[in-house]
């Protein structure tokens, strides 16, 4: 008898802690539950490109949730959306605290080359640059690590910091030989070389991205470059070989008219205007972004001028002269003046000259002169 109540007694304990242990533990799985649910729905609405409302159910998620095991996750993809939005300023709050807070998380290194994304944005090259450059430091061995150093090398060159640039395309040349970022690497040290004008580097750097890379955007950044670096030196036959290459073989490329107009100017510097006119004409037929459409109308109206077709020359430089009023501005409507000069049209002239006499005479005088010399 005693033994039947002592196994009841038994009995019923464990059904006590079995009710007590399923109390405690529902509100934890339904928690689990409603956390795993969020976070999908907001990945959701990231994936699906609602990027307002992602960065709102993110962020909503971090403070639901402060002690989740997806907080890093969601720092990343509320920084995604928000830069997205064009929100660069809070993006880059995000990644760094992603970057910052959880440097075992998977996506730390992503969060730094993010930040520098966005600091360059921005405007922020130095910052932009560090930020890519912690990545190659802290994570050398992640799949951007790479990219990001050589995207801190090409933003250390336009700082002209050169010395530091070529640290970085030498390490990525020793370091990441099958990356994809290699070629660029070499290409770009090949740039820099030609900036310090040490053409013989530059040129065995130019051949070694055209010989070993199988990407055409690249080989044709190339030949350009090479084209470029017999240009400086005044090898324009050797120049117009490699622009004329870029012309014929790769007439779909991207950087078709960065060999149009620097050979555009080779043959008006060899007074063939009409090989020019009709090499000018095929890059506005690719319909270019506005300021390489300015630069290429520019040089039309130049071999318009200078093959005396006056009214032809004065039309395509109102076209290009554009509403800055920099020195391109300036410039633009001085030659403007000469073209409406030479048709006797001085009403025309007094008015190009009315637009730019305002801001500063001397200058005004000084440029007419200048463009004068250029014909």
């Amino acid at each position: 008898m005693n033994k039947a109540k002592i196994n009841m007694n038994v009995t019923g304990l464990k059904r006590i802690i079995v009710i007590i242990t399923l109390i405690l533990t529902v509100p934890v799985f339904l928690q689990q539950k409603s956390e795993s649910d969020d976070f999908s729905y907001s990945l959701k609405l990231y994936n699906d490109k609602f990027y307002d409302l992602a960065a709102q159910q993110f962020i909503r998620f971090m403070n639901n949730y402060p002690n989740s095991d997806m907080l890093d996750e969601a720092g990343f993809y509320a920084g995604m959306s928000l830069f997205h939005l064009k929100d660069y300023e809070n993006a880059r709050v995000e990644f760094q605290g992603v970057g910052v807070n959880f440097p075992n998380s998977k996506k730390a290194a992503d969060s730094w080359f993010m930040i520098g994304e966005c600091y360059k944005k921005i405007g922020k090259d130095e910052e932009a640059a560090k930020a890519y450059e912690t990545v190659k430091i802290l994570y050398p061995k992640h799949a951007k690590a790479a990219e990001s150093t050589l995207m801190a090398g090409i933003l250390y060159q336009k700082l002209n910091n050169l010395e530091k640039a070529e640290q970085l395309y030498i390490l990525i040349q020793d370091r990441y030989l099958e990356s994809s970022s290699y070629f660029p690497a070499v290409l770009q040290h090949g740039r820099l070389f030609l900036k310090k004008s040490e053409n013989s580097k530059a040129k065995n750097k130019f051949n070694k991205v055209i010989e070993g890379s199988s990407d055409d955007r690249l080989k044709v950044q190339a030949l350009i470059s090479l084209g470029d670096l017999f240009g400086i030196q005044d090898y324009l036959n050797d120049a117009k070989l490699y622009y004329n290459k870029v012309i014929k073989h790769y007439s779909d490329s991207e950087f078709y008219n960065d060999a149009v107009i620097p050979l555009s100017i080779i043959y008006i510097q060899q007074e063939n205007y009409d090989t020019s006119q009709k090499l000018l004409v095929s890059g506005l037929k690719k319909k270019p972004n506005q300021e390489v459409s300015e630069q290429l109308l520019e040089k039309l109206g130049d071999c318009h001028y200078l093959n005396k077709q006056y009214a032809l020359a004065a039309t395509n430089y109102q076209k290009c002269i554009g509403n800055d009023t920099d020195s391109l501005f300036v410039i633009r409507k001085l030659k403007c003046a000469l073209a409406w000069e030479k048709q006797d049209l001085m009403s025309h002239v007094l008015e190009e000259l009315e637009q730019i006499i305002v801001d500063d005479k001397y200058y005004q005088y000084k440029g007419f002169s200048q463009v004068k010399e250029l014909y």
